[in-house]
């Protein structure tokens, strides 16, 4: 496991910026390679999340979107900034997504946001990049034909050398689901 990290300045205190580039930027520093990295904002009033990133008028939208979803109720925490909890609360502070060479793997519309609820301030965005092949200590083949990446369990669904009664039963222990992607 690798870490790399940027800062993000916000100047509103609700405001959403596009960080794909930066992520990437990141990633090329950590791997040339394929896997899954995280995508972490260690702070407990922003989020980070994946959404549209053609249309310039999206993050505008959300904002107000997301001020129109607090509840007309009294906070009793004493910052004042309950509202922005709430909110990173729901949206998320982390995400975990798949790479190739060094770059995520978004759909054509999708980039990375940060969500800034409690600003204007400096945050840390960080991304943690897990090994793209299991350590030698894992139950999964390293000729599997996928891998399912189910902390802390690591197991092949299909192993080109194994019968296909084989590969049945293991495709039946997998459990729970899990995100996989074809190696």
């Amino acid at each position: 496991m690798r870490e790399s990290s940027f800062h993000v300045r916000t100047t509103e205190r609700e405001q959403i910026l596009l960080v794909t580039k930066q992520v990437d930027d990141a990633l090329k520093t950590l791997s040339a390679g394929e896997g899954i990295c995280n995508i972490i904002v260690p702070h407990t009033t922003c989020a980070i999340s994946v959404n549209e990133n053609a249309d310039p008028d999206v993050p505008t939208d959300l904002v107000k979107a997301l001020r129109a979803m607090i509840p007309d109720v009294r906070f009793r925490h004493g910052e004042g900034n309950s509202d922005a909890h709430l909110l990173s609360m729901l949206i998320g502070t982390s995400l975990s997504w798949p790479y190739r060479n060094a770059r995520l793997i978004l759909g054509t519309w999708q980039g990375i946001y940060f969500v800034e609820l409690d600003g204007p301030r400096e945050r840390t965005v960080s991304i943690i990049r897990h090994l793209s092949t299991p350590p030698s200590s894992s139950r999964a083949c390293a000729t599997a034909d996928a891998v399912i990446f189910s902390p802390p369990n690591i197991r092949a669904i299909s192993d080109t050398r194994s019968s296909a009664s084989s590969r049945r039963r293991m495709r039946a222990r997998v459990w729970p689901p899990a995100f996989s992607f074809q190696t």
